[in-house]
């Protein structure tokens, strides 16, 4: 009807414009409006197809190109549509048989021709793979369950492990029953068939959340479930941490996505139970309690499995392990059988930590979250039994130390930590240094631990005590004299005390028998005292100390890694710092004229300072320590990582340094698994590589490819220079091929380097104009501004403009020309250029500037225009075009502008225009007379203008200085007759 029509135009108008979700709300209001069957009914699910293709929900688009399938079984529009949803969801082969289809529908198709003949050997290969696949699965699974040697039984186990880790044999896998055949593995006595089980279980989970519901399903009912609570508390290390992974994939799978359907949210709080479960349970290895920990941590990354974390009491089962957790000292009295590693506390923080961004927004989940901390750390008034809670209390410090510290503030716990301080007890005073030490991390409360904290501290450094303690007291120092964030007015300290502390921090990093723990504490001190750039100088001269930092950095010790990536980006001053800006200025003079604290910039920490300690870390190989840090699973660290990297990449002349030592290839992971920090930091380095250095040798094979997608993130960002490095990368990688191009489009870079062709920061718009002509080599993006239905034509008229403004910016209107001259090929471009008011002006301009690159360009412009038919070559000489042609040809030296000038002139005598080339001269001689009149006309009004001005000027002074000398003499008259 006419309501489902007019819907139906609603939604093509919003559509065009861009807004897919408006567009869709019209096209589903059209449906409810409309007869099933009806060609606007067919039509409006079409429509909402195409819709949800954008937004890839591709599961209802491929329900909507059904619907409208059934209503015009051969509507190739549909089916061309359903089989891009059919690929996105993984289908390959119904795609290709719904795109052949459309090919044999529409012989003519060139789109839907290039789409199956790309879905071929995708088709092709998978079926191959399945068929080759399927033997070896059906085989791998019998011979593991077949009653024969338990060797063959072992290799086939691993065999099915390996294939598991297949798109392909996980396919087949599941397509075999291996959920059921698998079980009675679990229920054997070998470990070895055991711990395949459950590998294959965990790679079966972790392929799709479908599969890790059913895996779910299979070990957590009830018959089952006692076979997998044996297998998670085994005491075989092994055995326990590989049971542990399977409800760490499935949850992982599961929570893939921001919100869980009703179905996901069940399996999740199931395994969340599970987990929650393990955190304290007796008789568990130490490994499988960490496993369990480090599943809770990546699955609190979803906020409904946070949440559950909370409502389950998991903060209370983390807090209350972590009392338990091992003392560093060996004389430990641990109260509990619970095992634990030097480890577990740190996961326990690391876990409150990820559970707690999850909720912030979550008034009730939060207040529940800080009641069940504050609950979980009990002190009482005998300090030698506090050592739990001050291990429990500090390891919420370091998870959130806004929580933590308000248990330190609360009544009477740090009378407790003082008490313990002065305590003959070694357990009690390493426990009272560690929880003042996290304490002081806390800038907002530092000065006040600092008032009480302080003396207690250097008193525990200064005695002889295990370094253990001596470290803790040290590092809580170290904090202490950091608080002014390295600005020299704002110091805590005496000056020089932070140097003291660093060189007494020394021995504790680089010591021949130094421990772990001692080092871990260590790093943790250069982390925070290398905000002052006396410290920072001192550490990049020492070369047992960067030896040492070298050799944390390609360890395996995850616990060092964020101290030592925060040590050197302090060191390569790659922290977020403000602007300076008039504004800025402003603000501080006015900060200074009130008599406030204004911190003020250590001379060190002068761009030559850091950029010679970034030169240093470079010639000591730090690139080779970045490279293992950088594959951390802890976010945080990664984002340091990259600032680091960013930092060394600044100078174009240490940019082949980084990319010789391998830097690059780690850049790339971390501008996709980081913070959004992190991403961006990432991204913006490996843009100043990509500019300055080929990105066919920088960047070989597909790995080019993937900087796409970053740089085109560095486009959206409201900074001029994240936008201007973003554009300059791409218009490198544009220059490669076509492939290249192509991706780019994909990534919608064409529409964010265009957006940029607006931007008042000349730089930024020159950067994108230069990208967007490199783009124009692809014929997908010609087309998009060469023709009047091409999606970009609005903006061809851009390129006419910009093609003027050589005075402002002479780079941006030859890169502007230039890729005018491309798309002056169209006739429907040459049209535009007559019609714009402006269009002739600005090529005369250019024909006649002393700049050849410009004359260069305008000529192929008016080459193309003569050719583009005879309407247009004669306009070129109504418009005085033609005689500026042949004047530049007249009394130009250059061979390649006199060249390209010849056949303009020859075509215009073809073409009748010019009665002979001697025409087209004498027109040159008598336009250049013409101009040479009116150059000399302007020359003397400006003469006339100048000379009349200053006739004005010497006026006004006449007058000015008259008033005065009258003044004078009756001044003069006045004393005479005094006299």
């Amino acid at each position: 009807n006419d309501m489902a029509a007019a819907a139906k135009e609603e939604g093509n108008a919003l559509f065009k414009d861009g807004k897919v979700d408006e567009a869709l709300s019209c096209y589903l209001r059209g449906l409810s409006l409309s007869k099933e069957g009806s060609p606007d009914w067919v039509a409006l699910h079409k429509n909402a197809a195409a819709c949800l293709l954008k937004q890839k929900k591709y599961e209802d688009a491929v329900k909507h190109c059904n619907k409208a399938l059934e209503g015009a079984p051969y509507d190739t529009k549909a089916l061309f549509r359903r089989a891009k949803a059919q690929e996105a969801l993984g289908k390959a082969d119904e795609a290709f048989k719904d795109m052949t289809m459309v090919v044999k529908l529409e012989p003519k198709n060139k789109e839907a021709a290039a789409e199956a003949q790309r879905l071929l050997p995708v088709v092709a290969g998978k079926v191959s793979a399945q068929q080759s696949t399927k033997g070896k699965v059906t085989s791998m699974l019998d011979l593991a369950l077949a009653d024969s040697s338990l060797q063959k039984r072992q290799d086939a186990s691993h065999n099915l492990v390996v294939l598991s880790n297949e798109d392909a044999g996980v396919s087949q896998l599941c397509a075999e029953g291996c959920v059921e055949k698998l079980f009675p593995l679990l229920q054997e006595q070998d470990e070895k068939l055991v711990v395949n089980a459950l590998r294959t279980y965990a790679a079966v989970a972790a392929s799709n959340s479908a599969r890790a519901g059913q895996v779910l399903a299979k070990l957590t009912n009830f018959e089952a479930q006692k076979v997998l609570t044996g297998l998670l508390q085994s005491d075989k290390p092994d055995v326990a941490r590989a049971a542990v992974a399977v409800l760490s994939r499935a949850l992982d799978a599961m929570t893939n996505t921001e919100k869980l359907t009703p179905a996901g949210y069940n399996a999740a709080s199931v395994v969340v139970g599970y987990l929650i479960g393990l955190v304290p349970l007796h008789g568990l290895t130490a490994e499988a309690r960490d496993a369990a920990i480090n599943a809770l941590i990546k699955g609190a990354k979803n906020q409904d499995v946070a949440a559950e974390i909370v409502r389950k009491d998991g903060i209370k089962a983390l807090v209350t392990l972590a009392s338990f957790a091992k003392s560093p000292l060996s004389t430990a009295n641990v109260p509990s059988s619970l095992a634990t590693t030097h480890d577990t506390r740190m996961h326990v923080s690391v876990a409150l930590s990820k559970v707690w961004e999850s909720i912030v927004r979550k008034k009730e989940m939060l207040e529940k979250f800080e009641a069940d901390c504050a609950s979980s750390v009990r002190f009482t008034s005998d300090p030698t039994t506090n050592v739990p809670a001050v291990y429990a209390m500090t390891s919420v410090i370091q998870g959130v130390v806004d929580v933590g510290n308000k248990i330190l503030e609360s009544d009477g716990v740090m009378g407790h930590l003082m008490e313990m301080a002065k305590l003959e007890n070694l357990e009690t005073q390493c426990a009272a240094a560690e929880a003042l030490a996290h304490a002081a991390s806390d800038k907002k409360r530092a000065r006040g631990v600092m008032l009480e904290g302080f003396p207690i501290l250097k008193r525990l450094y200064s005695q002889d005590l295990p370094a253990a303690v001596r470290v803790r007291a040290l590092v809580g120092l170290c904090k202490m004299g950091s608080q002014g964030g390295g600005a020299p007015n704002m110091r805590t300290l005496a000056e020089g005390a932070n140097v003291n502390l660093a060189k007494k921090l020394r021995p504790f990093l680089v010591g021949e028998n130094t421990d772990l723990d001692s080092r871990r504490w260590a790093a943790e001190g250069y982390a925070y005292i290398t905000l002052d750039a006396d410290v920072k100088e001192l550490v990049v001269d020492d070369k047992e100390v960067l030896k040492a930092i070298h050799t944390l950095c390609t360890g395996k010790e995850s616990s060092l890694q964020y101290s030592i990536a925060n040590m050197l980006v302090n060191v390569t001053n790659s922290y977020d710092q403000p602007e300076n800006t008039e504004e800025r200025e402003q603000m501080k003079k006015l900060g200074k004229a009130a008599g406030e604290h204004i911190p003020e910039p250590h001379p060190k920490d002068d761009a030559a300072f850091v950029a010679q300690r970034v030169k240093k870390l470079l010639d000591a190989h730090f690139i080779e320590a970045l490279i293992p840090l950088a594959k951390t699973d802890s976010e945080r660290t990664k984002e340091q990582v990259a600032r680091v990297f960013l930092a060394m990449t600044e100078a174009p002349e240490n940019r082949g340094q980084v990319l010789a030592q391998g830097g690059a290839r780690s850049l790339l992971p971390l501008t996709r698994d980081n913070t959004e920090k992190g991403t961006l930091k990432a991204a913006q380095a490996l843009a100043k590589i990509a500019i300055t250095n080929d990105p066919n040798i920088a960047f070989p094979g597909q790995r080019a490819a993937e900087l796409v997608r970053p740089f085109v993130k560095l486009l959206h960002q409201r900074h001029g220079l994240l936008q201007f490095e973003g554009a300059m990368a791409l218009c490198n990688l544009a220059s490669m091929n076509d492939d290249m191009r192509t991706k780019i489009v994909r990534e919608k870079g064409v529409s964010a380097l265009e957006d940029l062709m607006f931007d008042p920061d000349i730089l930024v718009r020159r950067a994108g104009v230069e990208a967007l002509v490199n783009m124009l080599a692809l014929e997908e993006v010609f087309d998009m501004y060469a023709s009047k239905e091409g999606k970009c034509w609005e903006r061809t008229r851009l390129w006419v403009l910009l093609s003027g403004v050589y005075d402002e910016d002479l780079p941006t209107a030859s890169a502007a020309s230039g890729g005018l001259a491309m798309l002056s090929r169209s006739p429907e471009v040459c049209q535009l250029i007559y019609d714009e008011k402006q269009g002739y002006d600005i090529i005369k301009e250019l024909l006649i500037h002393n700049n050849k690159d410009l004359q260069l360009r305008a000529l192929y412009v008016v080459s193309n225009l003569t050719q583009a038919g005879k309407k247009f070559a004669q306009s070129l000489a109504d418009r005085e075009v033609v005689e500026l042609v042949s004047l530049v040809m007249q009394t130009t030296t250059d061979d390649t502008i006199r060249n390209l000038c010849t056949p303009i002139i020859d075509h215009m005598v073809a073409e009748h225009i010019l009665e002979d080339v001697d025409d087209a001269v004498r027109r040159a001689w008598v336009l250049k007379a013409k101009l040479e009149a009116q150059l000399e006309q302007a020359r003397k009004e400006e003469e006339e203008r100048v000379r009349a001005e200053e006739e004005e000027a010497a006026k006004r002074a006449a007058e000015a200085q008259a008033p005065h000398q009258r003044g004078g003499n009756d001044d003069d008259d006045d004393e005479e007759e005094e006299e």
